[in-house]
């Protein structure tokens, strides 16, 4: 489906389709589009990747080419500009897009602030706050770097038959680490957290990260740097927990000390969420509700598409996603026809 997807934007664009449609939106207000970024990395093998290579949006150049043509062609907003139109019945500038990162890898200071600060383009940056300014990785990154690195068929997951990872080639090793993630993320947190442990005790020494790759967040020196020089934060929580896995007083809990935890070192409000996940089952109402009340007045999903911004719907933005493989063609198609190119 993505390469018949990219071969249309080949067309579309050969036809200058893509031209047309760019201008229409360039010119069009009352819509908002959301670009999704997790990690930009230059990552020269993806067979030698010791961590979830899903994760990685662009490298350095395919980056710097994307904010450049943005900036060029649509009127991109920080996010707390979208939220001041919504709290004041203010239609959006036209073209209207936004970028946005989750997570708050480290590379997203390295590789993607210099190129944001160069090209002038506001973005928001969602942190997991509990692992900012720590060595930590990312618990999903954790499993991602096990099964890569792990003998075959020497890790065992209650959830499956199968010994993991089920043989040692690449392509085997990264549907496993989808396979084992999936689950995860379906269950209840508290149990979550006791397989996470039960696979953490069967590391066994292995680790690949002799290879040059990280896969933990910024520091919050980092985070205050950025946010003097315009980037805006919002929340990814506080574990990276699935927020509708949560008990009432964890989710509150996840909520507010995330928020508290960035307002401290920028001295901005923190206005935003994006929900860890972010499917609908990652979210529903109880998710919702409780992420207005604890503040935020905006809420991002990781369901794709375009915002037709009003205040019913300002807690449950949808975003594009941008990945390794979205080519020029594709990139442009993202934001000139949101409905087809997802």
């Amino acid at each position: 489906m993505m390469r018949k997807k990219d071969a249309l934007a080949r067309v579309l664009r050969a036809v200058c389709g893509i031209r047309a449609a760019t201008t229409w939106r360039r010119r069009s207000a009352g819509e908002l589009l959301v670009l999704a970024y997790h990690r930009v990395l230059p990552v020269a093998s993806e067979a030698g990747y010791p961590f979830d290579i899903e994760l990685i949006s662009a490298d350095p150049e395919q980056f710097d080419w994307q904010m450049s043509w943005l900036a060029r062609n649509f009127t991109v907003l920080p996010v707390s500009e979208i939220a001041d139109c919504l709290q004041r019945s203010r239609p959006l500038p036209k073209g209207s897009v936004a970028v946005t990162f989750d997570d708050g890898f480290l590379d997203n200071y390295t590789h993607a602030y210099p190129v944001l600060r160069s090209r002038q383009v506001p973005a928001c940056i969602f942190l997991s706050t509990g692992y900012v300014g720590t060595d930590r990785n990312f618990w999903f990154e954790e499993i991602a770097q096990l099964l890569m690195s792990a003998p075959a068929q020497s890790i065992r997951f209650p959830a499956f038959r199968d010994t993991l990872p089920r043989a040692d080639d690449v392509v085997t090793r990264r549907a496993d680490i989808s396979r084992v993630l999936s689950e995860l993320k379906r269950m209840p947190d508290e149990m979550r957290r006791t397989r996470l442990d039960a696979l953490r005790s069967q590391m066994n020494g292995h680790s690949t990260t002799g290879l040059g790759f990280t896969a933990h967040a910024m520091s919050w020196a980092q985070v205050a740097e950025m946010s003097r020089s315009g980037i805006e934060f919002g929340s990814h929580g506080v574990s990276h927990a699935v927020l509708s896995r949560l008990a009432p007083d964890d989710l509150r809990r996840e909520l507010t000390e995330s928020r508290v935890a960035i307002e401290r070192v920028t001295g901005a409000p923190v206005i935003a969420i994006a929900y860890p996940v972010g499917g609908e089952d990652a979210i529903g109402d109880q998710v919702v509700s409780a992420a207005r009340d604890a503040g935020f007045r905006l809420g991002f999903t990781y369901l794709p598409g375009s915002n037709r911004v009003t205040i019913a719907d300002r807690m449950q933005l949808t975003r594009q996603h941008v990945e390794r493989y979205t080519g020029r063609a594709y990139f442009q198609g993202l934001l000139a026809f949101p409905s087809l190119f997802h």
